[in-house]
């Protein structure tokens, strides 16, 4: 009965394990679909609210970057050092099917030169609707040659769905150490009274 018992309650804590990963994998998918990468394509937004902006694979020369606002779309220009400009982005995330709306860019941080390398705050951020369609529009607007893009994701990450990810995730891995060391210890302590017992 002793053995059973040492064997049998580390199966249920791993069991319980399982679920508690399984959980968590579920909340890292919606984690996955409040990350949006604008890259011409539609896009189902899940949840609704204030998106941040992060811009990634800028050119090595790349010394300021700009971001404006405008009635048709949001420009983004990278530039030199010498402040030359080198690439001109455009994006417009829109509803589908539907004109282009400037409010949907709910903030920028600045329409001024900004030194790339001591951006301390997300460029833009986007207002969108949830369990709504957006076309993600992503174009350039320069006549450079070189076909190196930049990358723009957007991503709104609800506190509850992350915290609850959390808690699975420590739920998981506190009770599968447990049934290892509850397994460990158990057997340990079985064979060292089978032990005792046999030498008397």
């Amino acid at each position: 009965m002793k053995i059973l018992k040492i064997i049998l309650i580390p199966i249920i804590l791993v069991i319980i394990s399982i679920v508690f990963y399984a959980l968590s994998n579920g909340q890292q998918k919606k984690i996955d679909s409040a990350s949006i990468v604008i890259d011409g394509t539609e896009t189902l937004v899940v949840y609704g609210g204030e998106y941040q902006a992060i811009i990634r694979n800028i050119d090595f020369e790349a010394y300021y970057i700009k971001v404006e606002s405008t009635s048709e779309y949001l420009k983004i220009t990278t530039y030199s050092q010498e402040e030359e400009i080198q690439k001109v982005f455009g994006i417009r995330v829109k509803k589908d099917n539907e004109i282009y709306d400037s409010n949907v860019v709910s903030n920028v941080h600045s329409d001024e030169l900004i030194v790339i390398d001591e951006i301390d705050a997300y460029l833009f951020n986007l207002s969108l609707e949830e369990n709504t369609i957006y076309d993600m529009q992503f174009f350039r607007l320069d006549d450079n040659q070189d076909e190196n893009n930049i990358e723009i994701e957007v991503f709104n990450i609800p506190n509850d769905v992350y915290n609850l990810k959390i808690f699975f995730d420590s739920v998981s891995l506190t009770t599968l150490l447990f049934s290892v060391l509850y397994f460990t210890g158990g057997l340990i302590m079985y064979f060292f009274k089978k032990k005792k017992i046999s030498n008397k």
